[in-house]
């Protein structure tokens, strides 16, 4: 590991030094192959891993050294000396800005199919998850069963995971917690 991490402990830190939920801002200056990333935060320094890292791997990845990322502080206080970030809910809040831009452009995305139920297709667009009515389908990947078994139903969509489709949105917020809707048509 380098030198210009900086490691202070707790029990030098000024009260309220950091504060578990605020957000900061630091750059990016060590990666530990793919299980986490190290950012100077002037003051000390953060790191993000474990399921914090992993949740968001393919982002995190790319983001190259040197480069400044906000995040929030989910442990200020550990033993090892870093404090505790998450970048999760900063990066889903931008690519739901970012979706919601596309939803009102009216333009086309790829998602990749990653589940199905007898209503349809789940589907992801990078780390976002959403839901392709079976109703949205396009008349070629609409399942067609003789009886409407929806056995059948669900073993048809099946076939369709893994596979990329053309969308656009017709559903979306910037609430973390509203879905989002696809449609083929």
């Amino acid at each position: 590991m380098p030198k210009q991490l900086l490691k202070i402990k707790p029990k030098d830190f000024p009260d309220n030094f950091f504060k578990e939920g605020e957000i900061v801002e630091g750059e990016v200056i060590y990666r530990k192959g793919n299980k986490a990333i190290f950012i100077d935060l002037k003051k000390a320094t953060g790191v993000v891993c474990g399921q914090e890292y992993l949740s968001v791997r393919n982002i995190l990845q790319r983001i190259p050294l040197g480069e400044k990322i906000k995040a929030k502080v989910i442990k200020p206080d550990d033993e090892s000396g870093y404090i505790f970030l998450s970048v999760r809910d900063l990066i889903e809040e931008k690519e739901r800005e970012k979706i919601k831009e596309i939803q009102d452009k009216e333009e086309k995305i790829k998602v990749r199919v990653v589940g199905a139920n007898r209503g349809g297709l789940l589907v992801r667009y990078n780390n976002l998850e959403g839901f392709l009515p079976s109703s949205q389908l396009k008349k070629e990947h609409y399942p067609k069963v003789k009886n409407g078994s929806s056995e059948e139903i669900l073993e048809s969509l099946k076939k369709l995971i893994g596979k990329e489709l053309l969308v656009k949105v017709i559903s979306s917020t910037t609430n973390k917690r509203g879905p989002l809707i696809f449609s083929e048509e």
